[in-house]
């Protein structure tokens, strides 16, 4: 983000940016705020970031067609869990036989949280903090923010170690695990992670109705 010269911006033109995807939204809006709203300090002063972020939030709650773009951007990746309960696994390439535990474990609960967090007018960045701001304000039941957190968690947790044992192994780290390399418990845990994210994922489609972009 840094290299390109379209991000390395003052604050008014940041602000102009991200009041322009929430007043005048497509996919493209979605996808850049999806990402933007996310942003945090590495460097400089935090003061800049969060007065941006204290003025457009405001906004982006209030406008339902914004959310309903970033709804269905978030909905894009879905959990790998068939009909049945079955794991859907990676089919061709490097990582067949495996599943992404980022792209579709992860991810999808980050960017549900991101819009329960955004259509209340939360500032918060962090996943479980936007969780538990949504609860705060009424967006978001407590069992469903608990049913996302767990999920969140344990998905979380099978990542790093197996991360942790590539690393052991000088492997190249990814997100990618074979569902053999799990335990029985962990293999059902991590599918009822997958169908908690599932049923979040259909509330959220429900909430909006026929307002979703195709």
């Amino acid at each position: 983000m840094a290299s390109n010269g379209r991000w390395r911006q003052p604050l008014a033109t940041w602000r102009g940016y991200l009041l322009d995807w929430v007043r005048r939204t497509d996919h493209t809006a979605a996808t850049l705020a999806a990402n933007f709203f996310d942003m945090r300090t590495v460097w400089g002063e935090e003061g800049l970031r969060t007065a941006l972020m204290r003025e457009v939030a405001p906004v982006a709650a209030e406008h339902t067609v914004f959310h309903a773009y970033l709804t269905a951007h978030a909905l894009g990746n879905q959990p790998p869990l068939g009909f049945f309960r079955n794991f859907v696994l990676v089919r061709t390439g490097e990582h067949e036989g495996t599943l992404d535990l980022k792209t579709h474990g992860l991810l999808p609960i980050v960017d549900l949280a991101r819009v329960y967090a955004i259509t209340a007018g939360a500032e918060s960045i962090g996943t479980q903090d936007r969780l538990e701001e949504a609860v705060e304000r009424g967006r978001l039941t407590a069992d469903g923010a608990e049913s996302l957190q767990e999920a969140f968690e344990f998905v979380w947790v099978l990542r790093a170690r197996h991360q942790a044992e590539q690393l052991r192994g000088n492997q190249e780290v990814d997100n990618f695990i074979a569902p053999d390399e799990l335990t029985a418990p962990e293999r059902r845990h991590l599918k009822d992670a997958f169908a908690a994210i599932a049923t979040m994922q259909r509330a959220a489609r429900s909430a909006h109705g026929d307002r979703l972009p195709l």
